[in-house]
């Protein structure tokens, strides 16, 4: 196996640069607080999108609930109107004879 030659002070400095323009991963020379530096922004950014389809989730959820319950609430109604016309055409009937 060839070594690698040690990259010098410039070099590193213009790989980290371009790395955090591409959105690369961190040198691994950078320790961690620099590399959640590079990184914070994008995590925010995925936060953010993560939160606003969660937004959206209950808020369609709640929709489509609220949709079902006034179609649930108008099978009653008909429900109840069935009986109504039931009754009467039973009253109905029963006064004929």
């Amino acid at each position: 196996m060839r070594e690698k030659k040690p990259i010098g002070i410039e070099e590193q400095d213009i790989k980290a640069a371009l790395n955090s323009v591409k959105g690369g991963k961190a040198p691994r020379s950078a320790d961690v607080n620099e590399r959640t530096k590079l990184d914070e922004p994008r995590m925010r950014a995925g936060v953010k999108r993560r939160e606003r389809a969660r937004v959206e989730y209950e808020i369609l959820k709640r929709k489509s609930e609220e949709r079902m319950k006034k179609e649930f609430m108008n099978e009653v109604k008909a429900a109840k109107r069935d009986v109504e016309d039931m009754k009467k055409k039973h009253n109905h009937e029963r006064q004929q004879w």
